[in-house]
């Protein structure tokens, strides 16, 4: 179905022409009005006045492809994700080359489950803004659902490069490393974050694994009992105590 969509959004876009007879009959003054307003709005987080804003920006100029981003944002928020995707599909057909634009396509496929299309979106983003945060630590996230264990590292280091505190970049870089049975990588970055994130049963359950693998057994044990202390029905760290145990011997 994916290869038919920009012949759909080019067909839409012509339907626009048909409606405005040409693009001259669109206000863009008018536009940028009431898309200045939105954006005053949105800062404010009166997010219903917003979108009527934004809407009335493009009944004015439909080719307005921030209006229609941020559109696509504020349904996002409100876990409209069906609009959301339309409206980042539009923004993105309207202008390939606007980062923005992919950045949003490539993480609502990346919340979908859709990593390939994810990775291709985000990709595009980082190349026309590399330094943009949010864009590198997503794609860092979906080469790691992917099991693309060197990618993931790429961009998880890229993404704590730009913002040294982004600890969850920290903790999946951790996971990135495990991963490729890097263990004591995996192990050093994982503790420099571990009394950042205290109560992470991500990172606990990672290291844990990690000084398991490394055959640290007492270490790997503290960590999974740490995780059962803060969520008792974690599935998998039962299963890893099972193998600490089993390992040193001890009933279970």
């Amino acid at each position: 179905m994916e290869i038919f969509e920009p012949l759909i959004y080019f067909l839409r876009q012509i339907l626009r022409e048909i409606l405005g007879k040409n693009r001259g009959k669109f206000n863009k003054a008018e536009a940028i009005v009431h898309f200045n307003l939105g954006q005053r709005l949105m800062e404010n987080k009166i997010l219903d006045k917003a979108k009527a804003e934004f809407i009335t920006c493009i009944q004015y100029y439909p080719y307005h492809t921030d209006a229609i981003i941020n559109l696509g944002i504020i349904f996002y928020h409100e876990r409209n994700i069906k609009k959301a995707l339309a409206a980042f599909k539009d923004a993105y057909y309207n202008d390939t080359k606007n980062y923005r634009a992919s950045y949003w396509l490539g993480r609502v496929n990346y919340e979908l489950g859709k990593y390939s299309s994810a990775v291709k979106f985000l990709r595009k983003s980082v190349k026309s803004k590399s330094a943009f945060l949010e864009a590198n630590y997503y794609l860092g996230l979906a080469y790691l659902k992917k099991e693309m264990y060197e990618f993931a590292i790429e961009y998880f280091i890229k993404t704590i490069k730009i913002d040294k505190e982004w600890y969850d970049a920290y903790s999946y870089l951790g996971q990135a490393y495990l991963g490729k049975s890097e263990y004591i990588k995996a192990i050093k970055i994982l503790e420099k974050v571990k009394d950042v994130l205290p109560n992470d049963v991500n990172l606990l359950l990672n290291l844990g694994k990690a000084y398991y693998c490394s055959k640290q057994l007492d270490l790997a044990l503290s960590n999974t009992k740490k995780i059962l202390d803060i969520d008792q029905n974690m599935a998998e760290a039962h299963e890893l105590l099972s193998k600490i145990l089993n390992e040193k011997n001890i009933e279970h």
